[in-house]
């Protein structure tokens, strides 16, 4: 009796899937139709369920942004059962295109034929903007340090120069290959001929 009350039923199932921010999905691949959706479509793309039941797999894909479609597959031959997980830009019913991730299976029969695909599609689009805000930002400053006119250095706690700029290896008289990977220390009082004093540090 206790067994039975800690396994979930398909009822405890259904709601959790059903209220679920993820989208679970089911398409059936020899017809090419979805045959069940989760209820959070309609939240993630804007299409209802029966607007997203009734697109095969050509309107599916010509949602998806031109530079992705390299990476979302369309057909699946000899394949016994595959898993994936891709991300890619799927234009919404505003218009908008939204980072999706896509987690699937694909299951076939005993002969590779593909019967179904099985999968849970996830709304990434504010994470890839932090993720792209951050690349930006990171870019911003390595501009600014690459051409500050100060020797700027990062290093590990023992001492190993992990990044130097340009003017910091012109002022020890190295390039910057000699110098990363190698110890601060190494290089005190061992100027090369044209080098001058090091400029800031950063750990």
């Amino acid at each position: 009796m206790a067994e039975e009350m800690l396994s979930p039923s398909k009822e405890q199932l259904k709601f959790i899937i059903d209220n679920s921010a993820d989208v679970a999905y089911r398409r059936d691949l020899r017809i090419d139709h979805f045959d069940y959706l989760s209820p959070a479509i309609e939240e993630v793309t804007g299409f209802s369920m029966d607007e997203m039941y009734a697109f095969r797999t050509d309107d599916m894909t010509a949602r998806v942004h031109p530079d992705d479609l390299g990476i979302v597959p369309i057909k699946f031959k000899n394949l016994k059962e595959v898993k994936s997980v891709i991300e890619y830009r799927f234009k919404c019913k505003d218009g908008e295109y939204r980072w999706l991730s896509d987690s699937f299976r694909i299951l076939a029969d005993s002969h590779g034929n593909p019967l179904y695909r099985i999968g849970v599609v996830r709304n990434i689009n504010e994470h890839k903007k932090a993720e792209e805000a951050l690349a930006e930002s990171e870019q911003r400053y390595r501009g600014i340090v690459e051409t500050a006119e100060e020797g700027i250095a990062t290093h590990a706690p023992d001492g190993t120069f992990t990044y130097v700029n340009q003017r910091m290896a012109d002022m020890l008289g190295y390039s910057r290959e000699e110098i990363i990977g190698k110890v601060e220390s190494r290089f005190r009082g061992r100027q090369r001929k044209g080098g001058g004093d090091p400029g800031r540090r950063k750990r």
